[in-house]
Order: structure tokens, then C-alpha cells, then sequence
């Protein structure tokens, strides 16, 4: 039984001072300065007991061994920040920003300003089409370029040990160190500095639009838990380390086909492509693990010169020709030889698209989401385990005749072999805690994301006087997957979403939801 109160407190609170005014004819200013401070409290009181003594009664009180548990922390950040804009003949702009940052949960060895770090952006636009004459066809043209820098900090309580009272042993309290993770006193923020252009324009009376993005951008000093070995009475360490970079783009294309008084229809398609490589880990460039399987075959890295988030993990053993070795057990069952370890896959997709339509008439409204991704793959623990419990369809084969196996055995020798019905078990088993390869699946999907009618009423209905808009909607989210390329999981089910993505295991399909909303304006 387990019962427990969780509050998180955020005090989130600015001052600024701004200015919005001309300097010349042609020269103007938009400009802020402030200063913020941000705190998150977390507290947590909680109690839980092993077993109910009396069937029935849901009382903490009623269970063996009531342990109370109290969880607590905080942090904090302040920061100064200001923006400076200058524009020209109102169609040019350079914006420059600065803002500077008090971390509690960082340390910053030999600075004289501890805990602190400044960052910076500067951006410039240009609205070509108040600059120069386009014509009618052009409604609006802007391009744009910039370069900014931003850095992050980590959880609290990560530069040193903490504790936390146990219980009492002969009326004495004795304490725990908390958490399996080693702390580091050292941590630093991590920071992104990243490029970009873009164009973004709206043509014939804004029927067309088109948005066009490239950029490129580096992340150092980041803060990841890598894994650390048992022996050391811990799971992981935190650490600043290596240097990520990304290259891609985004296009985002739309327009309304169809545009009258009683119907009209806007369609958007948006499309992403990012590719990432592990620039450096540490002096050594060694490779730094993330994360493991259940069945410790598979393992997401971070390797230099590799994709971030890469799945590595062992393959079958093979011979020159590409044929499985196997060998013998005692049973006469063959059994697959664990090969090299590899890289099995990259566990973060990188592309991504999106397809959104909207109609309405006469103030009715239909509209559809339909997104997907490509190019990713996950090694399933899920489809693992079920192999080795005899329930994945795959382990069906030869349930009644035998299956055959082919390839060769551990001296090279062609290998043909029957395996017996009551044997099939036995050999499915091999693979869970050998081969993480035949787990390895492709995450591409395309799914119907969203689906909303809805309905406004006309104004003649609702008059104007009191409420200015009613419209009545139903919504469904999560509806079906049009395309999937893995059986059994969801493709997009995954332990985590941060730094070791592309591990399964009993994922949780996305919850399908429907829902009703009234929106009113008055």
C-alpha cells in the first residue's frame, strides 16, 4: 500500500524597463532591460506498508511495516538579461541580446564569479518586400539570420553527496546517502550556440505560404548521467562532457487551395530532417554509455564520429559468406554465437513530418493531424522477452513439424538442422541474453494524430451583446497508426526521451483519447 502528497512550489517573478521609440527619420529602437528570479520547491510526504493485515481495509495503518518517506528539494536562479533592436526604414532590424545567469545547482571551479555565465544572441531580419517593389504576387518576404547562445543547468543536489535519516537502530538514528548516482563538484552549464537562415514568405494575397529554415548548432559541456560500473555502489556519474553537433533543416508549406464567403480549405505540410555526430567525449574519446537493455545485449551510446543516441549491442556470429554460426548444445539444439558489438541502429529518428488540414463551412469545421517519422530504429525488450516466454508469433514456427535451421557450425562446416518440437523452446531462449541484433526494429510510423468537428454558432443565434463567439467541439487524439513498420509496441514507446533513446521494454501504447470542449468568448 502506498500513499503519498507531492507539492511543487515555482516563483517565477521579473522587472524590466523598456523603450520603444525613434531616434531619426529612419532609425528606431525597441529596447528592454530586466532582471528575473526563479525558485522550484519540491516536497513530498509519503507512507507505505507491505501487506494488508485485514483483507479489505485500505488503510495504511493496516499494513505490515508502515514506512514513512519525506523527499525534498530546491533550486534556485537569478539573472540579468537585456535586449537592444535597431531598425532601418522599418523594413531592416539587428537585435543584439545578452543575459547573464546565477545557477544554485552549478559549480564553476577558478571563476571569480561563482555559479555564473553570460550568453548571447545577435539577429538580424529583412522585409524585402517593403524594401523593394515585388508586385502583387508577393504579399509578404522576410529574410533572416542569427546567432545565439544559451546554456542550461542540471537537478538539484548534484555537486556533492547527500542524506537522509533511515530510521533508528537501539535509539539511535542512522542515515542514508541518497540516490545512485555520483555526484560531480565540478559541473559546469552546459551551452548551445547555434546558427541559423531563413526565408519566410506569403504570396499571391497570403494563398501561399512558405517557411525555410537551415541551421546548424553545437552543444559542449553537456550535462549527461552516464553508466558506471556496479562496483562502485553506484548506477551512474554526472558529467560535463564531449561536443554534439546538428545539421538540418525545416520547410513548413501551405496555403488555402479553396477560399470563399461559405468554404474554405487551408492545408499545412511541415518537414524536418536533422543529422547529428558526436564531435568529442572526452580527452580520450571513448565511447560513454547511456544506458542498458534488461538482457544487457544492447546499450545506447555516444561515440565519436556517430549519430547521437546510436544502439550498439552484440550481433550474430558470421562467417565470411554471411551464414550464422551456431554450435551444439546437449540436446542437439543449435544455439546462435554471440558476435562483434556493434552498432545496431540510431535511436533517434531523424526525419520527422507533419500533415494538416483544416475545412470550414458555414462554420462548421473538420480538422485532421497526420504526422510520422523515419529513419530510427529501437531495440525492443518487449518482443525480446516475448520470445523467450514462447509468445511472440515468430516462436510459432515448427510447433508442429520441427524448424529447420541453417548455416554453419563453429568449424565452418555447412549446417542443416531439425529442431524437434519440444526442443523449439529451448532454442528461442538463446537469443534474449545473446543477440541484441534480432531485437533491432525499424521505428518508422505514420499515424493519424488528431481528428476535431467542431461548430460555431452564427451571430444572428447568439447576438452580440453579452457572448461575442460560442463554438461546441469534439476532438479525438491518438486515433490509429496508418503505417508501422515493428508488431507488438508502439514505435514510438521508449524508456526515456532525453539522453538514451532507443531502448524498449513493456512501453505503454500512447493513450487514445476523445474528447467535447465549449469555447465561449464574451
Amino acid at each position: 500500500h502506498y500513499q503519498t502528497k507531492q507539492t511543487f512550489d515555482l516563483f517565477d517573478a521579473d522587472i524590466m524597463l523598456g523603450v520603444n521609440k525613434d531616434l531619426t527619420d529612419k532609425i528606431s529602437t525597441n529596447s528592454v532591460v530586466g532582471a528575473n528570479t526563479q525558485k522550484q520547491t519540491f516536497e513530498a510526504l509519503s507512507a507505505q506498508g507491505d501487506n494488508y493485515v485485514v483483507i479489505g481495509l485500505e488503510d495504511i495503518n493496516n499494513t505490515t511495516n508502515p514506512l514513512p518517506v519525506y523527499s525534498f528539494w530546491e533550486k534556485k536562479k537569478n539573472s540579468v538579461y537585456g535586449s537592444f533592436e535597431l531598425s532601418w526604414d522599418k523594413w531592416a532590424y539587428l537585435t543584439y541580446t545578452g543575459r547573464n545567469e546565477w545557477f544554485s545547482s552549478l559549480s564553476f571551479p577558478g571563476k571569480t564569479t561563482p555559479n555564473s555565465d553570460y550568453y548571447w544572441s545577435l539577429s538580424g531580419s529583412a522585409l524585402l518586400n517593403d524594401a523593394f517593389n515585388m508586385g502583387d504576387a508577393v504579399s509578404y518576404l522576410k529574410l533572416r539570420s542569427s546567432y545565439a547562445q544559451v546554456a542550461g543547468d542540471t537537478g538539484a543536489y548534484q555537486l556533492n553527496l547527500d542524506y537522509s535519516v533511515l530510521g533508528t537502530f537501539l535509539g539511535q538514528a542512522f542515515g542514508q546517502i541518497n540516490g545512485s548516482t555520483i555526484p560531480n563538484p565540478d559541473l559546469v552549464p552546459l551551452q548551445k550556440n547555434e546558427f541559423e537562415v531563413g526565408l519566410e514568405g506569403r504570396f499571391f494575397s497570403n494563398r501561399l505560404n512558405i517557411d525555410l529554415a537551415y541551421y546548424a548548432n553545437e552543444t559542449t559541456n553537456d550535462i549527461v548521467r552516464a553508466t558506471a560500473t556496479p562496483t562502485s555502489g553506484y548506477l551512474g556519474a554526472m558529467l560535463n562532457v564531449g561536443e554534439l553537433q546538428n545539421k538540418g533543416f525545416e520547410l513548413l508549406i501551405g496555403g488555402y487551395p479553396i477560399r470563399n464567403d461559405d468554404f474554405s480549405w487551408n492545408i499545412s505540410y511541415n518537414l524536418g530532417y536533422n543529422d547529428s555526430e558526436i564531435v568529442a567525449t572526452n580527452e580520450d574519446a571513448n565511447p560513454i554509455t547511456m544506458t542498458g537493455s534488461r538482457s544487457e545485449t544492447a546499450y545506447i551510446e555516444h561515440q565519436v564520429g556517430e549519430d547521437y543516441g546510436t544502439i550498439v549491442g552484440f550481433g550474430f556470429k558470421r562467417d565470411d559468406a554471411g551464414n550464422i554460426v551456431y554450435s551444439i548444445d546437449g540436446n542437439g539444439v543449435p544455439r546462435p554465437e554471440q558476435g562483434e558489438y556493434m552498432i545496431l541502429g540510431q535511436g533517434v529518428a531523424p526525419l520527422t513530418m507533419g500533415l494538416t488540414n483544416s475545412f470550414n463551412y458555414k462554420g462548421i469545421g473538420l480538422n485532421f493531424l497526420i504526422d510520422a517519422k523515419f529513419g530510427g530504429q529501437v531495440y525492443s525488450g518487449t518482443n525480446a522477452q516475448a520470445y523467450f516466454n514462447g509468445r511472440h508469433k515468430e516462436t510459432l514456427k515448427g510447433r508442429e513439424d520441427g524448424l529447420v535451421v541453417t548455416g554453419v557450425d563453429t568449424d565452418g562446416n555447412p549446417l542443416n538442422v531439425v529442431v524437434e518440437p519440444r526442443n523449439i523452446p529451448s532454442y528461442n531462449q538463446y537469443f534474449w541474453d545473446k543477440i541484441a541484433e534480432e531485437f533491432i526494429y525499424d521505428t518508422d510510423f505514420i499515424k493519424f494524430r488528431e481528428l476535431s468537428l467542431s461548430y460555431s454558432f452564427p451571430k444572428d443565434l447568439i447576438g452580440e451583446d453579452f457572448i461575442k463567439d460560442l463554438r461546441i467541439s469534439l476532438i479525438g487524439r491518438n486515433l490509429f497508426y496508418i503505417m508501422k513498420d515493428v508488431d507488438n509496441i508502439d514505435p514510438e514507446a521508449s524508456l526515456n526521451n532525453t539522453n538514451a533513446q532507443g531502448l524498449e521494454r513493456f512501453g505503454v501504447p500512447s493513450t487514445k483519447s476523445y474528447g467535447f470542449s465549449v469555447n465561449v468568448k464574451f
